[in-house]
């Protein structure tokens, strides 16, 4: 049996471009949706078991009752920790820059919650990684605000910015920071094909 035989179809629940583009990493055999839900966290969850609901229900808001048992959703949710606040993806420019000026000269937490979805289970995991930005200035933010889609980033700022990278160093999984722990979903991924080839 040839390997994309036994590859499991995943649904993505995302519709995010640098999660899509990545996708292809993990199995040829995918496809994507768009999640039906708020973005809001659980307060009475740490940050990793926040993040790991909210991924879960993104993924489940997408399943529906034709969905082959054999595939999976997988959702995914990546937020900011910096001490006893979270920071998801700025609002507008006003609150991007209010959370850059927290976050520069600084090392936080970047946190992806993710869930893989069918009928008849869930399974839930994160991965954690520290990040440190560069000191900015009140010029250098506002040029960052100008060239890059914040919007679409947790905390504002994207790793593969290459041209406006302002992150100084960091630590873990960059798969994790911008947003999709490739290694971890592989081996969660990986975990459900042998069990279902009984491997």
């Amino acid at each position: 049996m040839s390997l994309s035989k036994k590859m499991i179809k995943v649904i993505l629940a995302s519709d995010s471009p640098r999660r899509r583009e990545l996708m292809p990493l993990l199995t040829g055999k995918h496809s994507f949706a768009s999640p039906q839900v708020e973005e809001k966290l659980d307060p009475n969850l740490s940050p990793a078991e926040a993040a790991m609901d909210l991924a879960a229900k993104k993924a489940k808001s997408v399943m529906h009752k034709k969905l082959n048992p054999k595939h999976l959703v997988l959702g995914c949710d990546t937020i900011i920790v910096l001490g006893d606040e979270i920071f998801g993806k700025p609002k507008d420019a006003d609150d991007a820059r209010r959370i850059l000026r927290k976050l520069e000269g600084k090392t936080h937490k970047v946190i992806t919650g993710c869930a893989l979805v069918n009928q008849v289970y869930t399974e839930k995991f994160y991965d954690e990684s520290e990040v440190t930005l560069t000191g900015l200035s009140d010029y250098s933010i506002d040029q960052y605000l100008r060239e890059v889609d914040y919007t679409s980033y947790a905390g504002g700022y994207a790793l593969q910015e290459r041209n406006y990278n302002i992150v100084e160093s960091y630590t873990g999984s960059a798969f994790n920071i911008v947003g999709f722990p490739f290694e971890i979903i592989a081996d969660k991924y990986l975990e459900r094909v042998d069990r279902r080839l009984g491997v």
